[in-house]
Protein backbone atom coordinates (compact mmCIF):
# COMPACT_ATOMS: atom_id res chain seq x y z
CA UNK A 1 0.00 0.00 0.00
CA UNK A 2 1.53 3.34 -1.09
CA UNK A 3 1.39 6.26 1.75
CA UNK A 4 0.68 10.00 0.85
CA UNK A 5 3.41 11.89 0.06
CA UNK A 6 3.55 15.07 2.22
CA UNK A 7 5.58 17.89 -0.28
CA UNK A 8 7.43 20.09 2.01
CA UNK A 9 7.27 24.23 1.18
CA UNK A 10 11.02 24.70 -0.35
CA UNK A 11 13.05 21.69 0.46
CA UNK A 12 13.53 19.14 -1.96
CA UNK A 13 12.41 15.49 -1.19
CA UNK A 14 16.36 14.21 -0.50
CA UNK A 15 16.86 10.59 -2.50
CA UNK A 16 18.35 7.44 -1.24
CA UNK A 17 17.83 3.89 -1.76
CA UNK A 18 15.47 1.97 -0.04
CA UNK A 19 15.04 -1.48 0.86
CA UNK A 20 10.69 -0.68 1.03
CA UNK A 21 10.96 1.48 -2.06
CA UNK A 22 8.78 -1.68 -3.83
CA UNK A 23 6.06 -1.29 -1.27
CA UNK A 24 6.41 2.24 -0.24
CA UNK A 25 7.20 5.98 -1.34
CA UNK A 26 9.51 8.31 1.40
CA UNK A 27 7.33 9.99 3.55
CA UNK A 28 8.12 13.00 4.93
CA UNK A 29 6.58 15.45 7.34
CA UNK A 30 6.95 19.10 7.78
CA UNK A 31 8.45 20.49 10.88
CA UNK A 32 8.18 23.76 12.70
CA UNK A 33 10.98 26.56 10.33
CA UNK A 34 13.89 26.76 11.82
CA UNK A 35 14.71 30.80 11.80
CA UNK A 36 12.21 33.38 10.52
CA UNK A 37 12.53 37.16 10.75
CA UNK A 38 9.55 38.85 10.08
CA UNK A 39 8.29 43.10 9.88
CA UNK A 40 5.02 44.09 11.38
CA UNK A 41 1.88 44.63 9.37
CA UNK A 42 -0.83 47.12 11.00
CA UNK A 43 -3.37 46.31 8.93
CA UNK A 44 -6.38 45.10 10.55
CA UNK A 45 -7.23 41.28 10.96
CA UNK A 46 -9.89 39.85 8.37
CA UNK A 47 -12.27 37.41 9.18
CA UNK A 48 -10.32 35.11 6.70
CA UNK A 49 -6.91 36.31 8.36
CA UNK A 50 -7.75 35.14 11.63
CA UNK A 51 -8.71 31.35 9.65
CA UNK A 52 -5.29 31.57 8.88
CA UNK A 53 -4.10 32.75 12.17
CA UNK A 54 -6.14 30.01 13.50
CA UNK A 55 -4.44 27.03 11.37
CA UNK A 56 -1.08 28.65 11.99
CA UNK A 57 -1.38 27.91 15.66
CA UNK A 58 -2.64 24.45 15.39
CA UNK A 59 0.25 23.52 13.17
CA UNK A 60 2.88 25.03 14.90
CA UNK A 61 2.02 24.05 18.11
CA UNK A 62 -1.57 23.43 19.63
CA UNK A 63 -0.38 22.64 22.81
CA UNK A 64 1.87 25.94 23.80
CA UNK A 65 -1.79 27.99 22.77
CA UNK A 66 -3.67 28.90 26.04
CA UNK A 67 -7.34 28.44 25.52
CA UNK A 68 -7.76 31.87 26.33
CA UNK A 69 -5.81 33.11 23.41
CA UNK A 70 -8.04 31.68 20.86
CA UNK A 71 -9.78 34.14 18.67
CA UNK A 72 -13.44 33.96 18.60
CA UNK A 73 -14.09 33.00 14.89
CA UNK A 74 -18.19 33.94 15.43
CA UNK A 75 -17.49 37.58 15.91
CA UNK A 76 -15.63 39.97 13.69
CA UNK A 77 -13.67 40.79 16.71
CA UNK A 78 -10.18 39.71 17.80
CA UNK A 79 -8.63 38.05 20.87
CA UNK A 80 -5.47 40.01 21.90
CA UNK A 81 -2.24 38.80 23.67
CA UNK A 82 0.43 36.62 22.80
CA UNK A 83 1.39 33.53 21.24
CA UNK A 84 4.43 31.93 22.49
CA UNK A 85 5.43 29.08 20.03
CA UNK A 86 8.53 26.87 21.16
CA UNK A 87 9.06 26.00 17.32
CA UNK A 88 10.59 29.15 16.09
CA UNK A 89 13.99 29.83 17.67
CA UNK A 90 14.25 30.45 21.99
CA UNK A 91 10.38 31.43 22.83
CA UNK A 92 9.53 33.33 20.31
CA UNK A 93 7.00 35.86 20.84
CA UNK A 94 4.14 36.89 18.46
CA UNK A 95 2.58 40.07 19.73
CA UNK A 96 -1.00 40.35 17.89
CA UNK A 97 -2.24 43.64 19.66
CA UNK A 98 -3.49 46.12 17.50
CA UNK A 99 -2.57 43.26 14.59
CA UNK A 100 1.57 44.46 14.45
CA UNK A 101 2.48 41.22 13.54
CA UNK A 102 -0.08 39.57 11.29
CA UNK A 103 2.80 39.56 8.96
CA UNK A 104 4.47 37.03 11.09
CA UNK A 105 1.75 34.68 10.89
CA UNK A 106 1.33 34.68 6.87
CA UNK A 107 4.83 34.54 6.15
CA UNK A 108 5.40 31.48 8.60
CA UNK A 109 2.30 29.87 6.99
CA UNK A 110 3.49 30.56 3.11
CA UNK A 111 7.18 31.02 3.29
CA UNK A 112 8.55 29.69 6.02
CA UNK A 113 10.94 27.12 4.89
CA UNK A 114 10.33 23.62 6.74
CA UNK A 115 12.04 20.60 7.87
CA UNK A 116 11.05 17.46 5.84
CA UNK A 117 11.17 13.96 8.17
CA UNK A 118 11.55 10.91 6.32
CA UNK A 119 9.46 9.01 8.35
CA UNK A 120 10.38 6.08 6.99
CA UNK A 121 13.93 6.50 7.80
CA UNK A 122 13.41 6.91 11.24
CA UNK A 123 11.10 3.67 11.04
CA UNK A 124 14.26 2.05 9.51
CA UNK A 125 16.91 3.39 11.66
CA UNK A 126 14.98 2.59 14.94
CA UNK A 127 14.44 -1.24 13.19
CA UNK A 128 18.03 -2.25 12.72
CA UNK A 129 19.23 -0.64 16.16
CA UNK A 130 16.51 -2.74 17.84
CA UNK A 131 17.53 -5.84 15.55
CA UNK A 132 20.92 -5.27 16.70
CA UNK A 133 19.86 -5.38 20.62
CA UNK A 134 17.26 -8.32 20.20
CA UNK A 135 20.06 -10.35 18.64
CA UNK A 136 22.05 -9.75 21.60
CA UNK A 137 19.66 -10.61 24.28
CA UNK A 138 18.86 -13.58 22.16
CA UNK A 139 22.59 -14.55 21.86
CA UNK A 140 22.54 -14.54 18.08
CA UNK A 141 25.23 -13.54 15.85
CA UNK A 142 24.58 -9.57 15.93
CA UNK A 143 27.78 -8.36 13.57
CA UNK A 144 25.88 -8.77 10.59
CA UNK A 145 22.99 -6.57 12.06
CA UNK A 146 25.47 -3.99 13.31
CA UNK A 147 27.00 -3.77 9.66
CA UNK A 148 23.70 -3.25 8.06
CA UNK A 149 22.74 -0.19 10.97
CA UNK A 150 26.03 1.64 10.30
CA UNK A 151 25.82 1.19 6.41
CA UNK A 152 22.32 2.36 6.48
CA UNK A 153 23.62 5.19 9.16
CA UNK A 154 25.78 6.48 6.06
CA UNK A 155 23.08 6.56 3.17
CA UNK A 156 19.62 7.72 5.49
CA UNK A 157 18.43 10.85 4.54
CA UNK A 158 18.63 11.30 8.70
CA UNK A 159 21.91 12.23 8.78
CA UNK A 160 21.28 14.31 11.75
CA UNK A 161 18.50 14.45 13.97
CA UNK A 162 19.45 17.46 15.76
CA UNK A 163 18.54 19.83 13.39
CA UNK A 164 14.69 19.05 14.38
CA UNK A 165 15.17 20.92 17.22
CA UNK A 166 15.86 24.69 18.07
CA UNK A 167 16.93 24.85 21.59
CA UNK A 168 21.06 24.61 21.88
CA UNK A 169 20.96 22.74 24.72
CA UNK A 170 18.08 20.05 23.24
CA UNK A 171 20.25 19.89 20.29
CA UNK A 172 23.78 19.39 22.06
CA UNK A 173 21.58 16.11 24.03
CA UNK A 174 20.21 14.76 20.75
CA UNK A 175 23.73 15.11 19.41
CA UNK A 176 25.10 12.94 22.07
CA UNK A 177 22.68 10.33 21.98
CA UNK A 178 23.66 9.89 18.12
CA UNK A 179 27.51 9.41 18.75
CA UNK A 180 26.50 6.85 21.62
CA UNK A 181 24.55 5.39 19.17
CA UNK A 182 27.00 4.80 16.03
CA UNK A 183 29.74 3.85 18.56
CA UNK A 184 27.93 1.83 20.52
CA UNK A 185 27.27 -0.29 16.64
CA UNK A 186 30.65 0.27 15.77
CA UNK A 187 32.27 -1.64 19.16
CA UNK A 188 29.84 -4.61 18.60
CA UNK A 189 31.73 -4.71 15.34
CA UNK A 190 35.40 -4.36 16.53
CA UNK A 191 34.33 -7.26 19.38
CA UNK A 192 33.72 -9.53 16.11
CA UNK A 193 36.58 -8.36 14.28
CA UNK A 194 39.41 -8.36 16.86
CA UNK A 195 37.93 -12.14 18.65
CA UNK A 196 37.15 -10.39 21.57
CA UNK A 197 33.65 -12.12 22.07
CA UNK A 198 32.94 -13.34 25.32
CA UNK A 199 30.30 -13.08 27.93
CA UNK A 200 31.44 -10.56 29.50
CA UNK A 201 31.51 -8.23 26.59
CA UNK A 202 28.31 -9.55 25.69
CA UNK A 203 26.63 -8.35 28.37
CA UNK A 204 28.28 -5.18 28.60
CA UNK A 205 27.22 -4.09 24.95
CA UNK A 206 23.82 -5.60 26.02
CA UNK A 207 23.69 -2.98 28.64
CA UNK A 208 24.93 -0.18 26.19
CA UNK A 209 22.56 -1.22 23.63
CA UNK A 210 19.11 -0.81 25.55
CA UNK A 211 20.41 2.84 26.39
CA UNK A 212 20.92 3.67 23.21
CA UNK A 213 17.67 1.95 21.87
CA UNK A 214 15.68 3.91 24.44
CA UNK A 215 17.35 7.72 23.78
CA UNK A 216 15.99 6.67 20.26
CA UNK A 217 12.28 5.86 21.12
CA UNK A 218 12.62 9.13 23.39
CA UNK A 219 13.74 11.03 21.07
CA UNK A 220 11.50 10.12 18.28
CA UNK A 221 8.80 10.86 21.01
CA UNK A 222 9.85 14.33 21.03
CA UNK A 223 9.99 14.80 17.34
CA UNK A 224 6.45 13.47 16.73
CA UNK A 225 4.74 15.85 19.90
CA UNK A 226 6.13 18.65 17.01
CA UNK A 227 4.81 17.09 13.92
CA UNK A 228 2.48 19.39 12.14
CA UNK A 229 -0.91 18.79 12.86
CA UNK A 230 -2.46 18.18 9.76
CA UNK A 231 -0.05 15.12 9.31
CA UNK A 232 -0.62 13.51 12.83
CA UNK A 233 -3.40 11.01 11.03
CA UNK A 234 -0.58 10.15 8.54
CA UNK A 235 0.13 6.15 8.13
CA UNK A 236 3.98 6.55 8.88
CA UNK A 237 3.19 9.34 11.66
CA UNK A 238 0.54 6.05 13.29
CA UNK A 239 3.47 3.56 13.04
CA UNK A 240 6.13 5.59 14.76
CA UNK A 241 3.60 6.22 17.78
CA UNK A 242 3.12 2.38 17.58
CA UNK A 243 6.68 2.02 18.53
CA UNK A 244 7.04 4.73 21.06
CA UNK A 245 4.31 3.15 22.55
CA UNK A 246 5.01 -0.64 22.43
CA UNK A 247 9.02 0.00 22.90
CA UNK A 248 9.51 2.47 24.96
CA UNK A 249 10.50 1.45 28.87
CA UNK A 250 7.93 1.92 31.63
CA UNK A 251 10.74 3.51 34.20
CA UNK A 252 11.41 6.44 31.38
CA UNK A 253 9.17 8.64 33.56
CA UNK A 254 9.68 12.55 33.35
CA UNK A 255 10.74 15.10 30.25
CA UNK A 256 12.11 13.33 27.41
CA UNK A 257 15.08 16.02 27.13
CA UNK A 258 15.59 14.93 31.12
CA UNK A 259 15.71 10.91 30.48
CA UNK A 260 18.06 11.67 27.21
CA UNK A 261 20.29 13.53 29.08
CA UNK A 262 20.50 11.04 32.13
CA UNK A 263 21.10 8.13 30.15
CA UNK A 264 23.31 9.89 27.81
CA UNK A 265 25.63 9.99 31.43
CA UNK A 266 24.93 6.09 31.78
CA UNK A 267 26.51 5.67 28.45
CA UNK A 268 29.38 7.97 28.91
CA UNK A 269 30.59 5.75 31.88
CA UNK A 270 29.58 1.97 30.37
CA UNK A 271 31.58 2.92 27.03
CA UNK A 272 33.79 4.59 28.89
CA UNK A 273 34.67 1.60 31.53
CA UNK A 274 33.78 -1.27 28.43
CA UNK A 275 37.32 0.65 26.28
CA UNK A 276 38.89 0.54 29.52
CA UNK A 277 38.12 -2.54 29.97
CA UNK A 278 38.77 -4.51 26.34
CA UNK A 279 40.77 -1.47 24.48
CA UNK A 280 43.17 -0.49 26.93
CA UNK A 281 46.66 -2.69 25.99
CA UNK A 282 49.93 -2.07 24.23
CA UNK A 283 48.67 -4.39 21.77
CA UNK A 284 45.59 -1.74 20.67
CA UNK A 285 46.81 1.47 20.94
CA UNK A 286 45.18 3.11 17.67
CA UNK A 287 41.71 1.48 18.76
CA UNK A 288 42.34 2.68 22.35
CA UNK A 289 43.27 6.18 21.09
CA UNK A 290 40.68 6.99 18.48
CA UNK A 291 37.67 5.76 21.28
CA UNK A 292 38.82 7.74 24.47
CA UNK A 293 39.28 10.66 22.21
CA UNK A 294 35.65 10.34 21.36
CA UNK A 295 34.92 10.00 24.86
CA UNK A 296 36.97 12.70 26.04
CA UNK A 297 35.72 15.26 23.57
CA UNK A 298 32.13 14.48 23.35
CA UNK A 299 30.75 17.74 24.37
CA UNK A 300 33.02 19.41 21.02
CA UNK A 301 32.63 16.21 18.91
CA UNK A 302 30.07 16.78 15.62
CA UNK A 303 28.19 13.09 14.71
CA UNK A 304 30.18 13.52 11.21
CA UNK A 305 33.60 13.40 12.45
CA UNK A 306 32.50 10.63 14.68
CA UNK A 307 31.52 8.55 11.67
CA UNK A 308 34.67 9.39 9.61
CA UNK A 309 36.58 8.54 13.02
CA UNK A 310 35.46 5.13 13.56
CA UNK A 311 34.55 4.40 9.52
CA UNK A 312 38.67 5.03 9.20
CA UNK A 313 39.52 3.23 12.25
CA UNK A 314 37.33 0.27 10.74
CA UNK A 315 38.80 0.09 7.32
CA UNK A 316 42.31 0.25 8.95
CA UNK A 317 41.42 -2.94 11.07
CA UNK A 318 40.14 -4.75 7.97
CA UNK A 319 43.41 -3.83 6.10
CA UNK A 320 45.64 -4.87 8.95
CA UNK A 321 43.54 -8.35 9.20
CA UNK A 322 43.68 -8.65 5.45
CA UNK A 323 47.89 -7.79 5.59
CA UNK A 324 48.00 -10.49 8.26
CA UNK A 325 45.86 -13.20 6.94
CA UNK A 326 48.26 -12.87 3.44
CA UNK A 327 51.37 -13.40 5.62
CA UNK A 328 49.60 -16.50 7.37
CA UNK A 329 52.09 -16.72 9.94
CA UNK A 330 51.93 -19.74 12.28
CA UNK A 331 54.18 -21.12 14.59
CA UNK A 332 53.87 -25.19 14.78
CA UNK A 333 54.16 -26.44 18.29
CA UNK A 334 56.14 -29.18 19.16
CA UNK A 335 54.30 -31.26 21.77
CA UNK A 336 53.67 -32.67 23.88
CA UNK A 337 50.37 -30.76 24.43
CA UNK A 338 48.82 -33.07 27.41
CA UNK A 339 50.67 -33.58 31.18
CA UNK A 340 51.28 -37.15 31.67
CA UNK A 341 48.80 -38.99 31.87
CA UNK A 342 46.78 -39.41 35.29
CA UNK A 343 43.07 -40.77 34.27
CA UNK A 344 42.63 -44.40 35.00
CA UNK A 345 41.55 -45.05 31.33
CA UNK A 346 44.44 -46.13 28.89
CA UNK A 347 42.22 -44.66 26.40
CA UNK A 348 42.09 -41.60 24.74
CA UNK A 349 39.58 -40.21 22.24
CA UNK A 350 40.20 -36.63 20.10
CA UNK A 351 37.37 -35.08 19.52
CA UNK A 352 36.82 -32.35 17.08
CA UNK A 353 34.20 -29.40 17.68
CA UNK A 354 32.33 -27.57 14.95
CA UNK A 355 30.59 -29.72 13.25
CA UNK A 356 31.07 -32.71 14.86
CA UNK A 357 29.71 -32.01 17.90
CA UNK A 358 28.05 -28.49 17.57
CA UNK A 359 27.57 -26.12 14.92
CA UNK A 360 27.68 -22.11 14.42
CA UNK A 361 26.86 -20.13 11.77
CA UNK A 362 29.97 -18.40 12.66
CA UNK A 363 32.57 -18.06 15.01
CA UNK A 364 30.86 -15.43 16.59
CA UNK A 365 27.55 -17.41 17.43
CA UNK A 366 26.96 -17.27 20.98
CA UNK A 367 24.64 -20.13 21.43
CA UNK A 368 25.18 -23.09 18.86
CA UNK A 369 23.30 -25.53 17.67
CA UNK A 370 24.23 -28.90 19.33
CA UNK A 371 24.20 -32.14 17.37
CA UNK A 372 21.98 -34.97 19.18
CA UNK A 373 23.67 -37.09 21.56
CA UNK A 374 25.99 -34.70 22.32
CA UNK A 375 25.44 -34.60 25.88
CA UNK A 376 25.03 -38.25 25.91
CA UNK A 377 27.98 -39.62 24.58
CA UNK A 378 30.31 -37.31 26.27
CA UNK A 379 28.93 -38.36 29.79
CA UNK A 380 28.99 -41.80 28.47
CA UNK A 381 32.88 -42.06 26.92
CA UNK A 382 34.16 -40.12 29.60
CA UNK A 383 33.43 -43.28 31.85
CA UNK A 384 36.14 -45.56 29.55
CA UNK A 385 38.07 -42.79 27.80
CA UNK A 386 40.39 -39.52 28.53
CA UNK A 387 38.62 -36.56 26.20
CA UNK A 388 40.15 -34.41 24.54
CA UNK A 389 38.61 -31.35 22.75
CA UNK A 390 41.10 -30.56 19.48
CA UNK A 391 39.68 -27.70 17.54
CA UNK A 392 41.25 -25.83 15.22
CA UNK A 393 39.13 -22.94 16.40
CA UNK A 394 40.45 -19.87 18.32
CA UNK A 395 40.78 -20.04 22.25
CA UNK A 396 38.37 -17.81 22.94
CA UNK A 397 35.37 -18.74 20.85
CA UNK A 398 35.97 -22.37 21.72
CA UNK A 399 35.77 -21.92 25.57
CA UNK A 400 32.77 -19.98 25.38
CA UNK A 401 31.31 -23.33 23.53
CA UNK A 402 32.62 -25.72 25.72
CA UNK A 403 31.41 -23.97 28.88
CA UNK A 404 27.98 -24.34 27.70
CA UNK A 405 28.80 -28.42 25.95
CA UNK A 406 30.54 -29.06 30.08
CA UNK A 407 29.94 -26.27 32.13
CA UNK A 408 30.98 -28.03 35.18
CA UNK A 409 34.25 -30.11 33.39
CA UNK A 410 33.15 -33.77 34.44
CA UNK A 411 33.56 -35.03 30.75
CA UNK A 412 36.39 -33.23 29.12
CA UNK A 413 39.80 -33.64 29.95
CA UNK A 414 41.65 -31.55 27.99
CA UNK A 415 41.70 -28.51 25.51
CA UNK A 416 43.31 -28.07 22.50
CA UNK A 417 43.00 -24.89 20.14
CA UNK A 418 44.14 -23.18 16.86
CA UNK A 419 47.78 -22.71 18.53
CA UNK A 420 48.27 -26.75 18.84
CA UNK A 421 47.77 -27.46 15.38
CA UNK A 422 50.55 -28.22 12.87
CA UNK A 423 49.95 -26.26 9.51
CA UNK A 424 50.54 -27.85 6.35
CA UNK A 425 50.14 -25.71 2.76
CA UNK A 426 47.80 -22.98 4.83
CA UNK A 427 45.72 -26.15 5.82
CA UNK A 428 44.97 -26.52 9.92
CA UNK A 429 46.28 -30.63 10.28
CA UNK A 430 45.63 -32.44 14.37
CA UNK A 431 49.13 -34.11 14.62
CA UNK A 432 47.91 -36.37 17.56
CA UNK A 433 51.36 -37.48 17.76
CA UNK A 434 51.66 -34.61 19.72
CA UNK A 435 49.87 -35.31 22.50
CA UNK A 436 52.46 -37.44 24.46
CA UNK A 437 50.23 -40.40 24.29
CA UNK A 438 50.63 -44.02 22.83
CA UNK A 439 49.13 -43.71 19.52
CA UNK A 440 48.06 -47.02 19.82
CA UNK A 441 45.06 -45.85 22.32
CA UNK A 442 44.14 -43.04 20.77
CA UNK A 443 41.14 -42.58 18.42
CA UNK A 444 40.30 -39.14 16.92
CA UNK A 445 36.93 -38.64 15.65
CA UNK A 446 36.47 -35.60 12.94
CA UNK A 447 34.02 -34.64 10.05
CA UNK A 448 36.97 -33.92 7.81
CA UNK A 449 39.18 -36.35 7.06
CA UNK A 450 41.96 -34.18 6.26
CA UNK A 451 42.14 -33.16 9.56
CA UNK A 452 43.68 -36.12 10.78
CA UNK A 453 45.31 -37.33 7.34
CA UNK A 454 48.81 -37.11 9.56
CA UNK A 455 47.52 -40.88 11.60
CA UNK A 456 44.73 -42.37 9.03
CA UNK A 457 44.46 -45.09 11.12
CA UNK A 458 43.40 -43.78 14.43
CA UNK A 459 40.66 -41.56 12.93
CA UNK A 460 36.76 -42.13 12.41
CA UNK A 461 35.31 -40.09 9.80
CA UNK A 462 31.83 -39.38 10.35
CA UNK A 463 29.48 -36.83 8.38
CA UNK A 464 29.42 -33.11 9.27
CA UNK A 465 26.34 -31.93 11.01
CA UNK A 466 24.26 -28.85 10.75
CA UNK A 467 21.08 -28.89 11.64
CA UNK A 468 20.07 -32.81 11.39
CA UNK A 469 17.75 -33.14 14.55
CA UNK A 470 16.90 -37.02 13.19
CA UNK A 471 20.93 -37.35 13.40
CA UNK A 472 22.03 -40.65 15.36
CA UNK A 473 25.77 -40.94 14.83
CA UNK A 474 27.01 -39.99 18.03
CA UNK A 475 24.06 -42.58 19.70
CA UNK A 476 25.46 -45.54 17.21
CA UNK A 477 29.24 -44.49 18.06
CA UNK A 478 28.72 -45.22 21.72
CA UNK A 479 28.36 -49.05 21.81
CA UNK A 480 31.59 -49.35 19.94
CA UNK A 481 33.67 -47.44 21.22
CA UNK A 482 32.70 -48.80 24.54
CA UNK A 483 33.25 -52.11 22.94
CA UNK A 484 37.10 -51.80 21.97
CA UNK A 485 37.43 -50.08 25.87
CA UNK A 486 35.60 -53.39 27.00
CA UNK A 487 38.13 -55.80 25.37
CA UNK A 488 40.89 -53.94 25.95
CA UNK A 489 41.77 -53.93 21.88
CA UNK A 490 45.67 -53.43 22.31
CA UNK A 491 45.68 -51.29 18.77
CA UNK A 492 42.50 -49.36 18.32
CA UNK A 493 44.20 -48.91 14.73
CA UNK A 494 43.58 -52.37 13.99
CA UNK A 495 40.51 -52.62 15.15
CA UNK A 496 39.05 -48.96 13.22
CA UNK A 497 40.78 -50.63 10.49
CA UNK A 498 38.40 -53.68 10.57
CA UNK A 499 35.34 -52.04 11.53
CA UNK A 500 36.38 -49.86 8.31
CA UNK A 501 37.00 -53.10 5.86
CA UNK A 502 33.50 -54.58 7.00
CA UNK A 503 31.80 -51.24 6.19
CA UNK A 504 33.18 -51.43 2.56
CA UNK A 505 32.06 -55.05 2.34
CA UNK A 506 29.08 -54.66 3.51
CA UNK A 507 28.45 -50.93 0.99
CA UNK A 508 29.85 -53.35 -1.91
CA UNK A 509 27.28 -55.65 -1.35
CA UNK A 510 24.39 -52.99 -1.54
CA UNK A 511 24.16 -52.01 2.41
CA UNK A 512 23.09 -48.31 1.99
CA UNK A 513 23.80 -48.31 6.08
CA UNK A 514 26.95 -50.66 6.55
CA UNK A 515 27.68 -48.75 10.00
CA UNK A 516 24.63 -49.77 10.95
CA UNK A 517 24.99 -53.57 10.29
CA UNK A 518 28.39 -53.16 11.71
CA UNK A 519 26.87 -51.73 14.89
CA UNK A 520 24.50 -54.87 14.95
CA UNK A 521 26.96 -57.66 14.96
CA UNK A 522 29.04 -56.00 17.68
CA UNK A 523 25.86 -56.17 20.18
CA UNK A 524 25.34 -59.60 18.98
CA UNK A 525 28.38 -60.53 19.97
CA UNK A 526 27.94 -58.76 23.13
CA UNK A 527 24.82 -61.00 23.68
CA UNK A 528 26.31 -64.24 23.01
CA UNK A 529 29.54 -63.03 25.11
CA UNK A 530 27.45 -62.58 27.78
CA UNK A 531 25.05 -65.95 27.55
Amino acid sequence: MESELIQTNKQPRPQKPSSTQKQFKDQEIDHFPQENNFQSNPEELTKEQQGLLQEFREKVNPETVKESQKLNNNNNNTSRGKITQTGLGNNTQFDLENNKDYNIVMSALEESNRIPLNAEDLLIQENKLFKILDNIRVQLNFNFVAEEYLEFSHISSLQSLEIFFQYPKIKKIIINSQIFEYTAAMLCVFVYMKGMLTLSTVEHLKNILYYCHQNLILTIELMLKNICYDYRDNIWVKKLNEIVRDKKSKTNIGNNEVVIEQNNNILFNCIGNFILLYFNNKSDVRTFSVLNDIMCNIDRCSLESVKNNLSNLKNMIIFMAENAKNSFVHVNLNGPFLPKKTDKSDYTLVLDLDETLIHCLDQQEIMPLIRPGTEKFLEEMSKYYEIVIFTASVKDYADTILNQLDPEKKYISYRLYREHTTVLKRTYLKDISKLGRDLSKIIIIDNASDNFRLQTDNGIFINTWIDDQTDTILFDLIPILKDIVVKKIPDVRKALRKIRDTMIRFYVKGDQNPFQTVLKYIKEDEKNNAS
